[in-house]
């Protein structure tokens, strides 16, 4: 039987593979997200590119784009039903106007797979659309507030999506600054109608409302401003909106009438995607760093920024404009140039990462990273995904050292896509050679950012490095020997951290017999406070021998969630319940956050006990 959902689907994949054969532009993924709303091609590079110019939103078929079509089908209909009236004096030409509009609109968000921003804009169409055929008169905020509460009734989960609060954050944001403003004229002069004038004045006018009103969402759900955005989005909206989008949907209606035109449609559509990459990254060029910024504003921060921002919006005469640009001048301010108080002597955060390790390590404005985590697929790794955005949100760009353990995927797959991310000062392995492999392929497939993050690093044997201090925090590698037939595992390097009377241990995936090794040569403490489970609670690791001889306090296991492997394994788990540690799972707890301060541990935080899911939890 024919069912519409199978229909789409099949047309949907039926022109991703026309694009991906009739194209041969770099650009062609962004081509297929602009069809179809298919991103699954769009490169790292092409994401890293949009999202630094703060066109990213442009990426996949947004709102915009819907509303674009609505337009077109609604002058189609209007033709239609003028030619209609020709022969049916009485037909309303509108009435077959807005039908079509709704229509056209109806099946762009339907070939884009229904995604929140077309959603949003299709019910809000509706809406105007359903008012006008009923003769009803409706407030804009109306229907925003009824599409709004219609998505959440639809898809309860949405409001956990960041791209639900950005697409009505912005829309919010707009309705905000345009409603109500009226057109200064001369009283004695009819109104002529929006002119060109209104029209590219108001355009930019609304990249301006976006820019201040979007500053905030931004930097709470991404940590990440795009100072280019406004010239960017200048350039890129229309491009895309009036000249890539409609030839794209001309190409793919002609491609079984005329496969020429067709092709040279497509051909023009990805010329012109070319230019707007050549402008984007040329804005980046000139920008530099500060083209986007990283920024994590604290609550008080955010509050003072947002303050600031409302008042720019608001309409003339409510409060001083001034006074809004010196509460974000203040705020930015006091962000980069001034460190918050409050804050802990010693940070340890282990990332739940699944399958693998990362931990980071914060002492004052020094930060080490301790392995990487797993490389998931070719498009996704912890890295990039995980262990970058963290750092981020903690307001940091660069790692003072990063030490992978060894190179195991588990704790070295993500080592590539963290360094397309961030800079880092030192690095150090217990597998050098490996790690230098995957630097020099880096170097050679990165983009300019990559390289100049990892330019001149030169990554150190862990086991012959030496010991360093950070302010009142020690940091050691314990030694051990290093035969040429020993397996990855017992080349990690074991990390000790000691501030006042705490100690903590890092030991990789060691085995039992460099534990023994270790406890041998009386390297290891008497007692250790917390202890990062060897080789994440495997039965080959954390031996009789260890536990009894160390006692932690605390053990962590970084495993993976039911994870194939089984761990931590019962033995293991047992031998430190019997020495009385505190048993804390990645794979249960989620990311797990420890303080210290003044010489004691102040907190332990576990993510999904401080973010617990109604739905789960």
């Amino acid at each position: 039987y024919w069912n519409f959902e199978d229909w789409i689907n099949q047309q949907r994949y039926g022109l991703q593979q026309w694009i991906v054969a009739r194209s041969d532009s770099g650009e062609r993924g962004i081509l297929v997200a602009l069809l179809i709303g298919d991103s699954s091609l769009v490169e790292k590079a092409q994401w890293t590119r949009m999202q630094q110019t703060g066109t990213s939103h442009l990426i996949a078929i947004s709102g915009l784009h819907v509303g674009f079509l609505a337009i077109f089908g609604f002058y189609a209909g209007l033709l239609l039903g003028k030619s209609v009236q020709l022969i049916w004096h009485r037909c309303p030409a509108l009435v077959i106007a807005w039908w079509s509009a709704i229509l056209c609109a109806a099946f762009y968000s339907a070939l884009a797979g229904f995604n929140i921003p077309t959603v949003r804009t299709f019910i809000m169409l509706v809406i105007f659309y359903c008012a006008c055929i009923w003769r009803r008169s409706v407030r804009v905020s109306d229907i925003f507030c009824f599409a709004l509460a219609l998505v959440v009734i639809i898809d309860p989960l949405a409001a956990l999506d960041m791209g639900f609060w950005l697409s009505f954050g912005a829309v919010a944001m707009l309705l905000i600054y345009f409603s109500g403003r009226m057109i200064p004229k001369k009283v004695a002069e009819p109104w002529p109608g929006f002119t060109a004038a209104n029209m590219l004045y108001g355009f930019v006018r609304s990249q301006w409302v976006m820019f201040i009103g979007m500053l905030i969402p931004l930097s709470v759900l991404v940590n990440s401003i795009s100072l280019v955005a406004p010239v960017a989005n200048a350039v890129a909206i229309p491009l895309i909106t009036f000249f890539v989008v409609p030839l794209l949907l001309i190409s793919a209606s002609t491609r079984d009438l005329s496969a020429s035109l067709s092709d040279f449609l497509l051909g023009c559509s990805a010329w012109v995607m070319e230019v707007v990459k050549v402008f984007l990254e040329y804005l980046l060029l000139l920008g530099g760093s500060w083209s986007s910024p990283i920024v994590a504003f604290s609550p008080a921060l955010t509050v003072l920024i947002a303050a600031g921002c409302l008042i720019l919006l608001l309409p003339k005469g409510l409060f001083p404009r001034v006074l809004g640009w010196c509460a974000i001048g203040l705020g930015i301010g006091l962000c980069f140039f001034i460190a918050p108080p409050g804050q802990p002597d010693l940070k340890l955060t282990v990332l739940d990462v699944g399958q693998g390790t990362a931990v980071v390590i914060q002492v004052g404005n020094k930060t080490l990273i301790y392995d990487t985590g797993p490389k998931y697929t070719d498009s996704f790794d912890a890295g990039s995904g995980i262990v970058a955005p963290y750092l981020f949100s903690q307001g940091i760009t660069h790692a003072d050292k990063l030490i992978v353990s060894h190179g195991d995927m588990d704790h070295a797959g993500g080592f590539s896509g963290l360094l397309e991310k961030i800079s880092v000062v030192e690095m150090l392995a217990g597998q050098p050679e490996k790690i230098i492999q995957m630097e020099k392929a880096i170097q050679i497939k990165s983009t300019t950012q990559t390289e100049t993050a990892t330019q001149n690093v030169i990554v150190q044997n862990c086991h012959q490095a030496a010991n360093w201090n950070w302010q009142s925090v020690s940091f050691y590698f314990l030694q051990f020997p290093q035969p040429k037939g020993a397996i990855a595992n017992n080349h990690s390097c074991v990390l000790l951290i000691k501030y006042a009377d705490q100690t903590i241990l890092l030991p990789g995936d060691i085995e039992v017999s460099v534990e023994n090794q270790l406890l041998r040569a009386q390297q290891l403490p008497e007692k250790i406070n917390l202890v990062l489970a060897a080789h994440h609670g495997s039965k080959t690791s954390s031996g009789i021998q260890f536990v009894n001889a160390t006692t932690p306090d605390v053990v962590v296991y970084s495993a993976g969630y039911r994870s194939q492997h089984g761990h931590p394994h019962k033995d293991v788990r047992k031998r430190f319940q019997i020495a009385g540690s505190q048993e804390i799972n990645t794979a249960e707890s989620g990311a797990v956050v420890f303080s210290w301060r003044e010489g004691q541990m102040q907190s332990t935080q576990e993510y999904r006990q401080s973010h617990k899911r109604y739905w789960f939890d």
